[in-house]
């Protein structure tokens, strides 16, 4: 098609004869090949108005292209969801054990953390849970602990 003097020309003869082609399921095959060929000279728009009257959708090989872009998808949906659970679980780990080592200090120093507390210390955002670490620094008593918790 793109060594034809006129491609729209051309693409218009060839789908003057699909038409005429009896066997539907021919007609849709020859068509879903025939539009993918025409992509290659063609405007995907000038393609899909010359071609609206054939049915390319259950065409057998349109369905076996159209299975393999799913299953391509899907792959590549699957590796980006679990890579992006990898790194979701990683962040929520590294904050579960700075939450844990906050409280395990806040314990030393103060002695038993109310777990109202406990519970308001491990959802703290990453940058609370840091301030805080460096506050309890200063803390004597668990006066301090809920002055600073009701601050933040």
């Amino acid at each position: 098609m793109s060594q034809v003097n006129n491609p729209v020309e051309t693409l218009r003869e060839v789908v003057e004869e699909l038409d005429a082609i009896p066997n539907q399921r021919d007609k849709r095959d020859l068509a879903a090949a025939i539009a993918v060929l025409a992509g290659l000279a063609l405007d995907r728009g000038l393609i899909q108005q010359m071609m609206r009257s054939l049915d390319m959708r259950e065409s057998v090989i349109y369905q076996e292209w159209r299975a393999e872009a799913l299953r391509e998808g899907l792959e590549e949906g699957r590796k980006e969801g679990i890579q992006q659970g990898i790194q979701q679980g990683i962040q929520q780990g590294i904050q579960q054990g700075e939450a844990t080592l906050v409280l395990r200090m806040l314990q030393k120093k103060l002695g038993d953390v109310p777990p109202a507390f406990e519970v308001q210390i491990r959802t703290l955002p990453a940058e609370r849970l840091e301030a805080l670490g460096e506050a309890l620094l200063e803390f004597r008593s668990l006066e301090d602990l809920t002055a600073w918790m009701t601050r933040s």
